[in-house]
């Protein structure tokens, strides 16, 4: 095995000392002693079915949800989702006004929210309204409030 794969044995072979998978294959857990050799220890075959199990995973869709993500990491943006979601529906010289930011930027953030799906558009005569397009999306972002929360799992 290569310097590469015997760091990642070394880091799987950790990680795994509660899976039952390494439990089970190994006779009485020699791995976790380290005392099998690499090449008759299950690690690899838990790695191959990770690598397949990733592969089944459609890129489009992976790529459409980290746009998605993308257009919720600015805080600007987050303050006017935060703000459709109080007041419902507003102009977009509203939201410029309530966010404090010239005309150009507000419209980018609204556009990057508008073609991610998370905001609608209606123009009415001169002027655009905003919505929330969904309401899963202040659930999401309620939810990120959530994770913040909790206490992170030491590695």
């Amino acid at each position: 095995m290569t310097q590469v794969s015997n760091t990642l044995f070394e880091r799987v072979k950790r990680t795994m000392e509660q899976k039952e998978t390494l439990q089970y294959n190994c006779k009485p857990a020699r791995c976790l002693r380290g005392e099998c050799s690499m090449d008759e220890c299950p690690v690899e075959d838990w790695i191959e079915d990770l690598k397949a199990t990733i592969e089944s995973i459609p890129q489009k869709t992976v790529e459409e949800e980290a746009e998605i993500f993308h257009a919720l990491s600015d805080p600007i943006r987050i303050r006017i989702i935060r703000l459709l979601a109080i007041k419902g529906e507003l102009c977009s010289c509203e939201i410029q006004a309530a966010i404090g930011e010239k005309q150009p930027i507000t419209s980018y953030h609204l556009n990057l929210l508008k073609k991610n799906g998370i905001l609608k558009a209606e123009k009415r005569g001169k002027w655009t309204y905003y919505r929330i397009s969904s309401p899963e999306i202040i659930s999401l972002i309620e939810k990120a409030d959530k994770i913040n929360s909790i206490d992170p799992i030491p590695l």
